[in-house]
């Protein structure tokens, strides 16, 4: 139940620089805010907190969940320029923070345990929960209603075990726009292909994500043992959508 930061860029190794008292239940995420030199936030079961790296120690303050929010497992954190924190509930809402409190909800966003989020900036917020679902809403956090779109996971799911379609969700995520990573991204590769061992392959094309003018890409570490490669590119409107709708 303790939290540790470390320098881990120190000449003589990893070296610890702050430790506190974190929660008497479990953790399951801590996340720096890519926005501040000095604050992060550590979540899990029923509670969010926010850190600085004080002169000397920790400084912590507890979320408050007010009227809109319930102590609920909160289960992943992120955060925004404008100095939100969006967490992923284990009901299937998302939370977004104000002010060390709850300021908005996304009632009902997934069936149930939004166990990924991920903000890009300008882009869009994009979800993962239970049920498979892949939900993308509007950067602003302005509409927290409709999702600009939604995608089905278990459809990149060759059959095979249906345990397997059963329990395909996204977890983790990230994004880039490295053209040098998009240029790499292909299928030039020899695959095994066996869903009942959480293998997935996929018939060569030889072309690159860059190759099919991919400008972005979304890396989705799935709860069945894959990582999925999701390819974006914009319209001239500017929509990124356009092809995941419906």
């Amino acid at each position: 139940h303790t939290i540790c930061v470390f320098d881990w860029k120190n000449k003589g190794g990893p070296q610890l620089i702050r430790e506190g008292s974190a929660h008497g239940g479990i953790v399951d995420t801590c996340k720096f805010n890519p926005y501040s030199e000095s604050a992060f936030a550590s979540c899990g079961e029923k509670h969010l907190k926010f850190w600085e790296l004080g002169d000397t120690d920790l400084e912590m303050a507890a979320g408050l969940f007010g009227d809109l929010g319930e102590p609920l497992d909160q289960r992943t954190v992120v955060f925004n320029p404008r100095g939100n924190a969006i967490s992923g509930v284990k009901s299937g809402d998302i939370y977004v923070w104000s002010s060390g409190t709850v300021q908005a909800k996304y009632a009902n966003a997934h069936k149930e345990n939004v166990i990924g989020l991920l903000y890009v900036d300008k882009i869009g917020l994009f979800s993962c929960g239970k049920g498979g679902l892949l939900k993308m809403w509007d950067p602003e956090l302005a509409d927290t209603t409709n999702p600009l779109c939604c995608v089905d996971l278990k459809a990149f799911t060759l059959e095979g075990d249906p345990k397997l379609s059963a329990k395909t969700a996204g977890r983790a995520m990230d994004w880039t726009t490295s053209q040098e990573f998009l240029q790499y991204v292909d299928d030039d590769t020899n695959l095994e292909d066996d869903p009942s061992k959480g293998i997935r392959g996929a018939p060569a094309t030889h072309m690159s994500f860059r190759d099919l003018k991919a400008e972005g890409c979304l890396m989705i570490g799935m709860t069945d043992n894959t990582i999925l490669l999701l390819g974006f590119r914009r319209t001239d409107s500017g929509d990124w959508t356009k092809g995941m709708k419906g």
